[in-house]
């Protein structure tokens, strides 16, 4: 389409103190960027962002923030003090400093607009999936031996193994589940480096026989494990999440929490009630939502309906990656 993008890599310099490394290392791609001359640039994340800023203010080039995540929210799970403190002041700077926010969620346009930015700079262009590579299939009977999930209740969740997507509360909801559910398993897919502690978790609950940790999958996996599962699970209220349009374009009923933050939520103005099935972010909500769809085929297979038809028609990748361009075009027009 006329465009060409490159990468502008950071790499750390090797010095003990990470936040001198990393600096330094922004410092020095600088000189890289002097070469590329890009016409835009696209930042991320908060850290990354401060050299957009730097290379504004030295070179003139047009600055787009591209507002994905709830970024100290992150930061604090993970017991990181100095980058969460250093994220939740940024938060607040950064969009204002940028010539376009593009903002996935009504969560972060509505945090963006209270920051004082004018509507015009606010960009609304939501995360999205492949609906073709995702999609409703038959299950795998060959995989759903070799994970033993073969003529199980299956619940799935696909995310990272740390403290930010709250795991521990929806294993400690499987005894629940169990007492009325009994051939349920939960597989849980990825890693990270809350795997030992929630390994022990499921050993103290004595609930080995039905969470398993089948560890990381390549993206064109995901398809086959989702298509094996009668329920999926998001943790976290991101309605920005990836995995949620994917479990929904594989017409899966998908239990999220209610609530969020101020830059992070499940919006209802995205996935209407019907679509997912919002439930209370505490072990005995977990487990109820899981009940519910698990009992009630007839519900989770019109839930499973409805999530498709919605992912399919608003946030397939063709139109949002079109919409996203624009964006890019109008900022070059705009501060040319």
């Amino acid at each position: 389409m006329g465009q060409e993008v490159e990468e502008l890599e950071i790499k750390p310099w090797r010095v003990a103190w990470p936040y001198l490394s990393y600096s330094i290392g922004s410092l020095l791609a600088l000189f890289k960027f002097r070469e590329m001359r890009a016409d835009i640039l696209i930042a991320d994340n908060m850290e990354c962002s401060l050299l957009a800023v730097l290379i504004k203010r030295l070179f003139g080039t047009p600055f787009i923030f591209d507002f994905i995540d709830d970024y100290s929210k992150i930061m604090e799970y993970d017991g990181q003090n100095t980058r969460y403190k250093l994220a939740k002041r940024l938060e607040r700077i950064v969009p204002k400093l940028a010539d376009t926010v593009i903002a996935v969620d009504p969560e972060k346009e509505a945090f963006c607009r209270r920051l004082g930015i004018a509507p015009e700079k606010i960009v609304m262009v939501p995360n999205g999936c492949d609906s073709d590579m995702f999609k409703p299939q038959k299950k795998d009977l060959s995989l759903g031996k070799e994970l033993g999930v073969h003529a199980k209740k299956v619940v799935t969740l696909v995310g990272k193994l740390n403290g930010y997507y709250e795991l521990d509360m929806v294993i400690k909801a499987i005894p629940q589940v169990i007492s009325q559910v009994p051939e349920l398993k939960l597989l849980l897919v990825g890693e990270g480096k809350d795997l030992v502690g929630l390994q022990k978790l499921v050993r103290d609950l004595r609930l080995e026989d039905h969470v398993s940790f089948i560890g990381p999958y390549s993206h064109e996996e995901i398809p086959r494990i989702i298509n094996l599962s009668d329920v999926c699970i998001l943790p976290i209220p991101a309605g920005s999440a990836l995995v949620l349009y994917e479990f929904m374009a594989c017409e899966k009923p998908v239990i999220v929490p209610k609530g969020g933050t101020e830059k992070m939520g499940v919006s209802k103005e995205f996935f209407p009630d019907g679509c997912v099935l919002r439930v209370d972010k505490t072990p005995s909500g977990f487990a109820e939502g899981m009940i519910y769809l698990l009992e009630n085929r007839d519900a989770a297979l019109q839930m499973g309906l409805e999530a498709r038809k919605r992912v399919s028609t608003s946030f397939a990748w063709d139109t949002l990656s079109r919409a996203y361009l624009n964006a890019l075009r109008a900022t070059a027009q705009n501060t040319s």
